[in-house]
């Protein structure tokens, strides 16, 4: 049968939690021991953190934001914050950088210079390309269906990779509107065809008999 009570010896109490009683709870929670008596929330605010050598503001558990921070990560307050594949937070892996980890080994700034040469996520080139146009487009109205990177990739590889006008392969390919956007086009996958640089600008508001003919 499960113990109804506290489980410290002299206390009465029904159980909250952990086998404590509220009082003896939050005794622990604030302080790491159940038998430590709360102290006034304005000694709290005016101690400082009982690891050594650290003289921060006492937060919770007797620690600072910082230990505290560590402790509820790690389970130990002198443990620092994990990273990646296990490894423990320390300087960054670049070399002549001596800065903080923060993902991957690195810190924030070769991190995010990771991320872009890598084009992971909104740091990518092709991420703030896509956000440009997705941009550009809404000031002719809203699209009824966003066209997505997937879309993007599908009709280039169906399209060979080539631009639709001269037929060349260009190391990169632009999205041209075949109804353009100031004439009522819309965003979407119906109506862009991957074209070169300069099809692209020869073309701009051009229709596509309009274009041709010139």
């Amino acid at each position: 049968m499960v113990n109804q009570f506290c489980s410290i010896d002299t206390c009465k109490r029904p159980s909250r939690a952990r086998g404590w009683c509220t009082l003896h709870y939050n005794r622990w929670q604030a302080h790491g021991d159940p038998l430590t008596r709360l102290v006034s929330r304005r000694r709290a605010v005016t101690s400082v953190c009982s690891i050594p050598d650290c003289r921060n503001k006492h937060e919770a558990r007797t620690w600072c934001a910082n230990h505290y921070a560590l402790w509820r990560n790690n389970g130990d307050p002198l443990t620092h914050h994990r990273v990646g594949n296990g490894e423990y937070k320390g300087k960054c892996l670049v070399s002549d950088c001596g800065i903080e980890r923060n993902c991957r080994g690195m810190c924030v700034t070769h991190y995010r210079k990771w991320r872009y040469q890598q084009g992971v996520g909104s740091d990518s080139p092709e991420s703030r390309a896509a956000a440009k146009r997705d941009r550009r487009a809404k000031k002719y109205g809203p699209q009824p269906n966003p066209f997505t990177g997937i879309q993007w990739e599908y009709i280039q590889t169906l399209c060979g990779h080539t631009c639709v006008y001269c037929k060349q392969t260009p190391e990169k390919l632009e999205q041209d509107h075949v109804v353009p956007l100031s004439r009522g086009g819309a965003h979407t996958s119906s109506n862009v065809v991957p074209a070169c640089g300069g099809c692209n600008r020869k073309k701009h508001t051009k229709s596509i008999g309009e274009f041709q003919n010139d």
